[in-house]
């Protein structure tokens, strides 16, 4: 567990959390996420936000903002925030009796659909009250500049207790943190450009060209470099050899709708182990059923294969906590296949084979020439590189423990990722003994959920079923 200062990592953006950063205007490519969490009651409100002070003090990250250069000549830092007020970060709201499932869903739809403050630190809680059986969710919504999925189970960590009455806790005092105003970050990019950035420039540049056999880049040749990147990123589009579903295309505006989903954690261990794979391929193995069964009911044939992102964490030992380590596979996975064994183990080949891809972590690569291209022309990029998908499914290592906060029992643990212009982000989260599914979806794609409901029950109720059948026979 990550503990103390070193949580936050570095004081530099990356070339791609400033892509990120600098993009979060348009819907098609905004990186905001929330970690929703059941609690089994209400937390007292005053210690609820003596835990969130305390946690900020003692990860300073939190209390940082980002800022720009005041000229062009460089990434953004992280700064801290001469008037960080928690204030400003913590709110509470009440559902309206009778407090049901789909009312939460509702209040998270909008949590995600409000932006975040960009003046501020990246991040917003928001405890919503009046659940039936006198629950309450935990809502904590980031944007990827300051951490990816797994970087947030590690801050969950570190501000979540294992016992509903904690001891004390010492906070130390933190260490000096950078403070930099546009005109000291511009002065600071100076200096770095004529002492570090010939010798740097030069091995980005020769590692993108290396990358995407495009010839030559130099760093007297940003421009050029970063037309050679947009193109080559429309070609990494069109790679994948799968048309889109018809029934999964909407515009990819901001509008969006949440479900929460839960599965016996140890029944889809079982179930990919009986396959001959693992738990991520059952449950991706489900979703894909899931979406079969979605796409008979609408009546809608043809489609043998759906084209599906996967995010993959590439964060090594020695990588800070916090910041991005992601980076992302496209495959072509089967939908038509109902035979769920057969379908796993096409899962398991397609998921095997894309994480020996050597053009998997480009993007950090070719995102610092990137970055010389106007806002606008990126973000067609990224979202034409984003949204070539139909689906994006992410599977995140939580924690088999129980924690509280502030007294109250964490009873249930829920990724609700971005959804850069794809029908739906599905993303699960293990949690003691279950796994945790939030789905983001596309308002104008998934218009009844209880369809879609009923859709995940029968797709993983048959793949569940191969690890009953394999206990059964022992």
């Amino acid at each position: 567990m990550v503990a103390g200062h070193e949580w936050g990592g570095g004081h530099d953006l990356s070339a791609w959390e400033t892509v990120m950063w600098r993009l979060e205007d348009d819907p098609r490519t905004r990186a905001t996420s929330i970690i929703v969490e059941l609690l089994d009651t209400e937390p007292e409100w005053g210690r609820f936000l003596d835990s969130h002070e305390r946690g900020s003090r003692k990860l300073p990250r939190l209390r940082e903002r980002i800022i720009e250069p005041s000229l062009p000549v460089g990434l953004p830092a992280w700064t801290v925030d001469e008037h960080f007020d928690l204030e400003h970060h913590v709110y509470r709201v009440r559902l309206p009796e009778p407090g049901t499932q789909e009312q939460l869903h509702e209040a998270l739809e909008g949590v995600m659909h409000r932006p975040l403050d960009r003046s501020r630190p990246p991040w917003e809680v928001v405890l919503i009250t009046g659940l039936e059986g006198g629950r309450a969710a935990y809502a904590l919504k980031t944007h990827h500049a300051l951490s990816d999925g797994a970087g947030l189970v590690h801050l969950m960590e570190v501000g979540h207790s294992r016992t509903r009455q904690p001891g004390p806790r010492q906070v130390p005092d933190p260490p000096e943190r950078p403070r930099y105003s546009p005109p000291e970050l511009t002065a600071h990019r100076l200096r770095q450009r004529f002492i570090e950035t010939p010798t740097e420039a030069l091995r980005v540049t020769k590692e993108a060209a290396r990358r995407v056999g495009r010839g030559s880049l130099t760093p007297q040749a940003s421009l050029p470099g970063a037309m050679a990147w947009m193109k080559a990123a429309r070609e990494n589009v069109k790679a994948l050899p799968v048309e889109r579903s018809p029934l999964l295309q909407g515009s990819g505006g901001p509008g969006c709708r949440i479900m929460l989903y839960d599965v016996p954690l140890a029944g889809l261990r079982a179930a990919g182990k009986a396959a001959g794979g693992t738990l991520n391929d059952a449950y991706v193995t489900a979703i894909l059923g899931a979406m079969r069964v979605y796409h008979e009911y609408h009546h809608v044939s043809g489609i043998e294969l759906l084209p599906i992102t996967m995010p993959i964490n590439t964060r090594r030992q020695s990588d800070p906590a916090a910041g991005n380590h992601l980076t992302a596979a496209r495959l072509a996975l089967p939908i038509a296949e109902k035979d769920p064994v057969t379908r796993l183990r096409a899962v398991r080949a397609a998921v095997l084979e894309a994480r020996q891809d050597p053009t998997l972590g480009m993007a950090e690569h070719l995102a610092r020439p990137a970055l010389m291209l106007p806002d606008t022309m990126l973000a067609n990029v990224v979202a034409a590189r984003a949204g070539g998908t139909d689906l994006q499914i992410s599977n995140l290592s939580g924690v088999r423990h129980e924690t509280f906060i502030a007294g109250a029992k964490v009873i249930g643990t829920y990724p609700v990722g971005p959804r850069p212009g794809v029908a739906a982000m599905v993303a699960m989260m293990s949690y003691e003994d279950k796994a945790c599914i939030a789905l983001n979806l596309d308002a104008e794609v998934f218009t009844d959920l209880a369809v879609l409901h009923t859709c995940l029950d029968t797709g993983f109720a048959e793949v569940l079923a191969l690890g009953n059948e394999t206990t059964e026979t022992e």
